[in-house]
């Protein structure tokens, strides 16, 4: 399932059993300029083909908190060797998600995620939940649980 406003994708696994955690989401402090990122994702191979091979991409933050457009969104800023069809890839500082990839420069070596607080704020938009301290991950949840498998492979 996917937000095309948000370009945020949430996917399920066919062949998992049992319970899986769920990443973890993490803020940018902490976050500074040249500190070690990880991009985790799935390729888009074509149209029609995810690459089932998870894609690993480490990089380094250019600039951790980057104001973007007037809805006051945040971006973090990276160098990584991106690839096209890696939007909605995690990106991962420590054992956190502090974003998720968005777009990349035409040289494919600067990405730009959308913060984890940019996520929150989208899914708050989204699911206009009646507790005001959710977290991003119960969020999610939310989103995920009500969904029978017909919705999920679409």
């Amino acid at each position: 399932m996917s937000s095309q406003g948000y370009d945020l994708a949430i996917i399920k696994v066919n062949g998992v059993s049992g319970e899986c955690p769920i990443l973890q989401f993490g803020d940018l402090e902490g976050v500074a300029h040249r500190a070690n990122v990880v991009q985790l994702g799935y390729i888009l191979g074509s149209q029609f083909a995810l690459n089932l091979d998870p894609s690993v991409s480490p990089g380094s933050v250019i600039r951790p908190a980057n104001q973007n457009g007037m809805m006051g969104s945040q971006d973090v800023v990276y160098s990584a060797a991106a690839r096209h069809g890696a939007s909605g890839s995690a990106v991962m500082f420590d054992d956190k998600v502090i974003g998720v990839l968005y777009s990349m420069s035409t040289n494919s070596q600067v990405a730009y995620a959308r913060s984890s607080t940019t996520v929150h704020m989208a899914l708050k938009n989204w699911l206009h939940p009646n507790d005001a301290a959710i977290t991003t991950e119960k969020m999610i949840e939310l989103v995920v649980k009500p969904l029978n498998d017909s919705e999920l492979d679409d």
